[in-house]
């Protein structure tokens, strides 16, 4: 499968389960995990599930498809507690995350680049003009009627899913460039 494939295939499979399931850092992240046939998807789903429309649906914290590609990168990139003290000029490990928060920055950079933030409410006021307090029936219901899961959320949930993908698939054709 190609890179541009995995990424819309991605896109997809986050769009579509952002429509139909509503909890856009568990519907990134089903779709990311997909395209790489990763196990334990049931198990990471349930994990970004706090994560959703800026925690808790709250949307003061930042955005849910964003932070499900956090999760991505830290998956595959992240420090791990074997890391720790293991390397006497680096104790805490510090530098495995290197590659980590490069990732996640290029992640960021994407989201500032086409939403202007990565928090949830402001991400809102882009698409629709407004936030939405979508822990209020009568506001979800308003943020429905929007176009939060015809065009909204779910673009914003596919776009996260296949950046992640495009940002990861470019990292790994750097790695193995560098042996």
């Amino acid at each position: 499968m190609t890179v541009k494939s995995k990424a819309e295939k991605a896109y997809e499979l986050a769009f579509n389960y952002e429509k139909n399931e509503k909890s856009c850092s568990q519907s990134t992240i089903r779709g990311i995990l997909e395209v790489y046939n990763e196990k334990n998807i049931s198990d990471h789903y349930q994990h970004l599930a706090g994560f959703s429309a800026g925690g808790g649906c709250l949307g003061d914290g930042c955005c849910g498809a964003y932070a499900a590609g956090i999760f991505f990168f830290g998956m595959k990139t992240g420090r791990r507690t074997e890391d720790i003290g293991v390397n006497p000029d680096d104790p805490r490990g510090s530098s495995k995350n290197k590659d980590n928060f490069m990732l996640v920055k290029k992640l960021h950079d994407k989201f500032i680049q086409e939403f202007g933030s990565v928090t949830c409410h402001d991400i809102h006021r882009k698409l629709y003009g407004r936030s939405y307090n979508i822990t209020d029936k009568d506001e979800k219901e308003k943020f429905e009627k929007a176009g939060a899961h015809e065009w909204g959320c779910t673009n914003v949930c596919g776009l996260g899913a296949k950046w992640t993908v495009e940002i990861y698939e470019d990292y790994i054709k750097k790695k193995k460039g560098d042996k």
